[in-house]
């Protein structure tokens, strides 16, 4: 039977191929050499030569594009893998910045804040110290008012007072003093008011 595949294994150039071609033909030849196909072991026997040889030949020529398949699945998968690490790995980056830019603003927040009030209290000092200024000098003006005022009034009060009591002192003169106690008085008056000069 090898012998009527002969002429047929010259045409493959590659051993592999004639290989398994020899395998795929080898249980067809001894199944045909045998006439016994009662025996049940040896049906068996062939059946599971058959598969192996089935498995080999498959093997044979599904393994180059099964392992191309299977390393370009296995690339995908290490891509897809090493995509999705470095993206977890930028997202993680990108969190800890955006951690590190929110603590930063609520310490900014916090100094605002604390500045603000530094500045509210300052300005509040300040106010206060104006109008308690304003207060003293608004004061101190009515003071000096009240104290012109009363000067005025005292003034007044003593013009009123000299007035009255010179009109009294000249009706009481006028009633009871004699033309020689008027003289005296008028000469009194005129020698005081020299020697205050």
């Amino acid at each position: 039977m090898i012998r009527r595949i002969a002429p047929f294994l010259k045409l493959f150039k590659n051993a592999g191929t004639a290989a398994v071609l020899a395998l795929a033909a080898l249980p067809a030849c001894a199944w045909a050499a045998d006439e016994d196909h009662g025996n049940p072991w040896m049906d068996l026997a062939w059946k599971t030569i058959n598969l192996i040889v089935l498995v080999a030949i498959i093997w044979y020529f599904a393994r180059k594009p099964m392992r191309t398949a299977f390393r370009s699945m296995a690339k995908q998968a290490f891509e897809k893998w090493t995509g999705a690490h470095q993206a977890a790995k930028t997202a993680q980056t990108e969190v800890a910045a955006q951690r590190k830019q929110i603590d930063g603003l609520e310490q900014e927040l916090s100094r605002m804040v604390a500045d603000a009030r530094v500045d509210a209290d300052r300005e509040s000092a300040r106010l206060v110290a104006l109008a308690c200024a304003e207060a003293d000098r608004i004061l101190a003006a009515a003071r000096a008012q009240a104290e012109q005022e009363v000067a005025k009034a005292r003034t007044e009060l003593q013009r009123q007072i000299a007035e009255d009591t010179v009109r009294l002192a000249a009706e009481m003169i006028r009633d009871k003093a004699t033309p020689e106690q008027r003289r005296k008085l008028v000469d009194g008056y005129i020698r005081e008011m020299e020697a205050r000069q």
